[in-house]
């Protein structure tokens, strides 16, 4: 049926008023499902917690098998351990702090607003604001708020009584001899606790006599909430033990209590609330199926829904029913319809994310509101994924990535448009802009060996999307020796190369113990078999290099296997030997040294391949150094008498090409020559 853009004439203002007389409570069939809010002031997560403690108001639904959900966290802790109360929009909270010093007790009573969040400090208090175990319970009939409360006097002595939040203020009723938990009371004004060997108790709220109603098969202990459901009448409590905590059915009549969902996280309430009916008995059930479809990047779409053929109560609905399609407090369509009856009618939204909400009438009341929420228009993509980087021997940097399929919030993604920026890391220097196509190159500049990687970005119609980075890639020509690497911060494995070869995730990887170390961590069921791979370094033909190195595993008790090698490339068979696979057994740092001599100039890297067994313990390396060789041997370089014979050596006494030097010390003519290039 096609909707109309004025509202049926039906008194919506009637309706309301009408259908507050139909709230018979005939909940054995209706569509009525209890939520529960509740001021958490503990839960087992939290102790593992630094700083900031979540507690708040939190709220459980019986459709949701009363998972605890946030409702209301804010950075200022609302942290009610002297108990509280809900009083129609507002929470109450009674907030204690004892100095363990003078035993001296501050309590502040501190308002909450429910819908704004608004806080409002209403100072401190006399501690007999102060509630025990028990906590309070407001009475449906006069809407006065009830506790046992501690008296301020005597900090053991426990009264019954009345107490005004927003006065500071409150009265005393009766002593109570013992402890006592869950206050609450039901429609008709009769008070219940349990009792600390986990009776359900009658309470006479005139004179405060305790009357047992039966056991509820469960000992308390902590503060601890409960609230009678004025709808059903069916108490609920946050029963607490010394190891456990459950939401609980109290039965009033016997005081069995019937365990509806554990609390896994032990959460423990110092006061309860159950929100009111979602509609009046008579008011229709909610509308099903509903769905929300937006082609593409429309604007408009269509809202799809099914009429309920029940009333909330779950009684047959009969006539003409109306219902309203509003997005947030945006009203976009009004309409009738038969109970039972499919609509399916086309609205118009903003872009982003919108929430539909459709709610059926009639002249008793307005149903429960059914809502779906639909990402409208343009959305912003996901990132790029598999973002690749090589770089050939010419210096030619390939980055390539695949699309992303889908919006961060479901929406539409236009494939065929998508464009794509590119930014160097971690300068964020902007590389290219606009691209069509999933792959970019670029030629790099000569120079010494170095660390590149990119980032990646996608762009729908002007909505882009988190960055992708790429894999690190060297560069470059080998580097000078001396040269050393002492892992003080995660950049240096930058130009470093890990190779976890059985791909178990357990391998080489940068640790800020020791002022910073390369470090290896052990896997419980496989063997080591990783390679720290050194950045390129320019070595040349028959030199002794010394290589060293500090290392140390965790424990003497947790032996690790590694070997070295050195070559060129990063083809790890070709490598040679410098160590083979060695056990090591030392808790502190031991220096190790080795000589390397190359068969011919080139780019070399080092190797450290750790091959231990399984279920062992970590290996840290630092300090790791190439160097020249010191020399020794050489008993006399004779000077020659010509200057045309230009005769050079190196210190290791061996004649080179004096017109074509590297970098190093020479003698030349008996003379030392530094060249620096």
């Amino acid at each position: 049926m096609k909707a109309k853009n004025m509202f049926v004439a039906i008194s919506l203002a009637a309706m309301l008023l009408s259908g507050m007389a139909g709230m018979a409570g005939t909940f054995e069939a209706s569509h009525y499902s209890a939520v529960l809010q509740g001021s958490c002031i503990y839960a087992k997560s939290w102790d593992s917690d630094e700083g900031y403690t979540p507690m708040g108001i939190y709220q459980m639904s019986e459709s949701d098998t009363f998972a605890v959900v946030p409702f209301l966290i804010t950075k200022k802790v609302m942290y009610s351990n002297g108990g509280g109360a809900f009083v129609g929009d507002d929470f109450y909270c009674v907030w204690k702090q004892e100095d363990p010093s003078s035993g001296y007790t501050v309590t502040q009573v501190i308002k909450w607003n429910l819908k704004t969040g608004e806080r409002e400090n209403l100072g401190v208090c006399d501690n007999n604001l102060a509630a025990t175990t028990a906590g309070t319970a407001i009475d449906p009939q006069s809407g006065k708020v009830y506790g046992i409360f501690w008296n301020s006097s005597q900090k053991s002595a426990r009264e019954l009584g009345i107490v005004d939040y927003s006065n500071k203020k409150r009265t005393t009723i009766a002593t109570i001899g013992k402890a006592l938990y869950a206050l609450c009371i039901d429609k008709t004004g009769q008070m219940y606790a349990i009792d600390g060997d986990g009776n359900l108790v009658k309470i006479d709220k005139s004179n405060g006599e305790i009357a047992v109603v039966g056991p509820t098969g469960i000992k308390p202990k902590y503060m601890q909430a409960a609230v009678v459901d004025t709808y059903t009448n069916k108490m609920y409590w946050n029963a607490i033990t010394s190891k456990d905590a459950w939401i609980c059915a109290v039965d009033l009549s016997t005081g069995a209590a019937t365990k509806l969902a554990h609390l896994s996280d032990q959460n423990e309430f110092s006061a309860m609330r159950v929100l009111p009916p979602a509609a009046a008995d008579k008011a229709p059930a909610p509308v099903t199926s509903l769905k929300a479809n937006f082609v593409e990047a429309n604007t408009t779409g269509t809202v799809s829904f099914t009429m309920p053929t029940e009333a909330f109560d779950g009684t047959p609905l009969a006539g003409t029913l109306a219902y309203q399609i509003s997005n947030a407090d945006e009203k976009l369509l009004e309409g009738t319809a038969s109970p039972g009856q499919q609509v399916s009618d086309q609205v118009t939204t903003a872009q982003g994310m919108q929430t539909i909400t459709v709610v059926a009438v009639n002249n008793q009341g307005i149903s429960p509101k059914q809502s779906v929420e639909k990402y409208v228009g343009y959305d912003t993509p996901t990132a790029p994924t598999g973002v690749a980087l090589t770089i050939d021997e010419t210096g030619q940097a390939s980055l390539s990535w695949q699309a992303p399929a889908q919006g961060v919030h479901g929406g539409y993604i236009d494939g065929q448009h998508l464009t794509y920026n590119v930014a160097r890391q971690p300068d964020g220097e902007t590389m290219a802009t606009g691209l069509t196509a999933t792959q970019w190159t670029t030629t790099l500049g000569q120079g010494y060996a170095n660390a590149y990687k990119y980032s990646v970005t996608a762009s729908n119609h002007g909505l882009e999307s988190e960055a992708a980075v790429s894999n690190l890639a060297v560069y470059g020509s080998g580097l000078e020796i001396p040269w050393s690497c002492t892992f003080d911060d995660a950049s240096s494995l930058d130009l470093f190369t890990i190779i976890d070869a059985n791909g178990d995730d357990h391998t080489w990887r940068w640790t800020k113990y020791h002022e910073g170390a390369a470090y290896y961590i052990y896997s419980k069921t496989n063997a080591a078999d990783d390679w720290l791979i050194s950045p390129p370094l320019a070595l040349k033909a028959n030199k002794d290099y010394i290589v060293k190195f500090d290392n140390e595993v965790l424990k003497s008790i947790y032996p690790e296997k590694m070997e070295l090698r050195y070559g060129q490339g990063l083809d790890t068979a070709d490598y040679k030997v410098v160590m083979p696979v060695t056990t090591f057994t030392n808790a502190e740092y031991n220096t190790n040294a080795f000589t390397i001599v190359p068969e011919q100039d080139g780019d070399y890297r080092l190797a450290f391949h750790i091959v231990s067994d399984a279920n062992q313990g970590s290996m840290s390396i630092d300090s790791l150094q190439v160097d020249y060789a010191p020399v020794s041997g050489v008993k006399t370089v004779t000077a020659c008498d010509s200057e045309n014979d230009n005769l050079t050596f190196d210190l290791c006494g061996r004649q080179v090409d004096g017109n074509n030097l590297q970098s190093g010390i020479y003698i030349r003519n008996g003379k030392k020559v530094i060249i620096v290039k």
